[in-house]
């Protein structure tokens, strides 16, 4: 990637936040009927000894409806949550088709429109979803799309202090749980060309290259080098970076962003989700680790007792 800062474009999430609503809206409607008037739903089918099976699956959507309606009013939006409405919307399209190849024949023609019908609308509810979720990462129209995501942690430690941890690039592993270690290639120093190899906890090794070191904004810019052999993720350039601002009375805001390009436009689908799923936990703890090695601890637990927290801000 050819920038040494993060993109000044900032995701949609609108989209997402749409289409999760609008799923919640046909979901709660659903979920109502046939749990309130499921002797009716049944007879339409032409079932009418279902009854119970009909309600419980209304009430089910019932509970459907209302996380996705919690996941689209969050100031922000976890992907990685719209994942699972995804999932599940696929999961009744599946059960839907099957259930027309299996039991089809039992089906009344009006019921048998209702099965088709619905699964129809739910199959553009999760291709919704799912183009919301990239738009909710995407900062580029081009060809080949570069995603981002970022974060935003606050931290009861001054700026200053954590920065000193942010800036030894070879020590990262000492506040990563996920990290078995880190050192700078050749010996070097921290500061602009250092190459920072980390090894996680299940063997796989990669470098990152800081093209950007600047002590007074307190900020570093790493490119990941992804040429080089055994490289574990399936992108095909990024770069991320660390942060580190003044929130006053002596605390702070760590901000920490990726930006890659995948190897295809829909592998962005799954890929940038499950990077929000382990980095909204794994940096709000680096950074609760971090703040108290800022406090003076000599030995820092596995699991901080003072976790920083993850802030809703836009980044």
């Amino acid at each position: 990637m050819n920038s040494s800062s993060p993109s000044s474009a900032v995701p949609d999430s609108g989209p997402l936040r749409t289409a999760l609503l609008g799923n919640a809206l046909f979901s709660s409607t659903s979920g109502a009927v046939m749990f309130f008037a499921p002797e009716r739903v049944s007879a339409w089918l032409g079932i009418s000894s279902a009854t119970w099976p009909v309600a419980a699956i209304g009430l089910g959507l019932l509970v459907f409806a209302a996380d996705l309606v919690h996941q689209a009013t969050r100031r922000r939006v976890a992907t990685w949550r719209a994942l699972y409405a995804i999932a599940g919307d696929g999961l009744w399209v599946l059960a839907s088709v099957a259930g027309l190849l299996l039991l089809g024949h039992h089906l009344s023609p009006l019921g048998l429109g209702l099965v088709a019908g619905v699964a129809l609308i739910v199959s553009g509810f999760a291709l919704g979803q799912a183009r919301g979720v990239l738009l909710a990462h995407r900062v580029t129209d081009d060809k080949r799309v570069r995603m981002r995501h970022c974060l935003v942690v606050g931290a009861d430690a001054p700026a200053e202090q954590l920065w000193a941890h942010v800036a030894d690039l070879g020590g990262i592993s000492r506040f990563m749980p996920f990290l078995q270690n880190s050192a700078l290639r050749g010996g070097a120093s921290a500061g602009v060309d250092a190459v920072r190899v980390c090894t996680d906890t299940g063997g796989h090794t990669w470098a990152e290259r800081c093209v950007e070191f600047d002590s007074g904004a307190r900020r570093i810019t790493l490119d990941f080098l992804c040429d080089e052999a055994g490289f574990p993720f399936p992108v095909r350039a990024m770069q991320g970076g660390w942060i580190v601002s003044d929130a006053g009375d002596g605390r702070s805001e760590v901000t920490v962003w990726w930006e890659l390009i995948p190897r295809s436009r829909w592998m962005g689908v799954m890929l940038l989700p499950m990077l929000a799923w382990q980095m909204d936990r794994m940096i709000p703890a680096a950074v609760g680790r971090m703040t108290e090695g800022a406090s003076g601890a000599a030995d820092l637990p596995r699991k901080s007792k003072r976790l920083a927290r993850l802030l809703p801000s836009a980044c």
